[in-house]
């Protein structure tokens, strides 16, 4: 994702609102955001900031430059980014369960309230019952 994607926002809130209804059971959620520049100070503080303003109770790191073709040479496990935002949906063996690219936020109605089952019916397929 990138604190500069409108999506990416819309997606993280939905994240943060999903992980401690999971969490107990495992879901672990860490955000790598691909920013604009390349100072990276710079790009660290928007993170935090943009982390802060929306209460993001899960990890987020910096994975590097916006620029999809470097943004994809961090994640071999997929052969591209293509949008942003990105999620991986991984099991608890790290294999990978699903990739969603691109995100419906909750503007489109019935659209991102569809998307957001998808999310949770994925959550529930990787988790592991503790």
């Amino acid at each position: 994702f990138g604190t500069w994607c409108p999506n990416c926002t819309d997606e993280a809130k939905l994240l943060a609102r999903l992980s401690p209804q999971y969490k107990k059971r495992g879901l672990q959620i860490l955000g790598i955001a691909f920013e604009h520049g390349d100072d990276q100070k710079g790009q660290l503080a928007r993170i935090q900031k943009w982390k802060a303003a929306l209460q993001i109770p899960y990890p987020v790191i910096l994975g590097g430059s916006s620029n999809k073709a470097k943004a994809s040479k961090r994640f071999p496990i997929i052969d591209a980014v293509r949008a942003y935002p990105t999620t991986l949906f991984l099991n608890a063996d790290g294999t990978t369960e699903a990739i969603h690219t691109g995100f419906t936020g909750p503007a489109a109605g019935k659209e991102h309230a569809k998307l957001v089952g998808s999310f949770e019916l994925l959550i529930e397929k990787t988790l592991v019952d503790k």
